[in-house]
């Protein structure tokens, strides 16, 4: 990419929030297989996996890490590498 010169370049993460709809809330299998839809990702995560937490051993293993959304809300966040 071609910038002018002295003008910086904004920098990313390389990071993605994929909020899906109340039609798979609760349904791994549903977030993972949209997920595996939209990119390469082979392993998700969810902080509903484990009462007692997401296991962080298990979160910078996977692909995807799927954020359960409060009662309040209406969708799921998933962070993806």
């Amino acid at each position: 990419m071609s910038t002018p010169q002295g003008e910086r370049v904004p920098e990313t993460t390389g990071r993605s929030v994929v909020v899906l709809s109340d039609a798979v809330r609760g349904d791994r299998d549903a977030i993972a297989a949209a997920l595996r839809s939209l990119a390469d990702i082979a392993s998700v995560v969810g902080t509903a996996d484990d009462p007692a937490g997401l296991d962080p051993d298990a979160a910078a293993a996977a692909d995807a890490i799927a954020f359960d959304a409060s009662a309040s809300r209406s969708s799921r966040a998933i962070r993806a590498r």
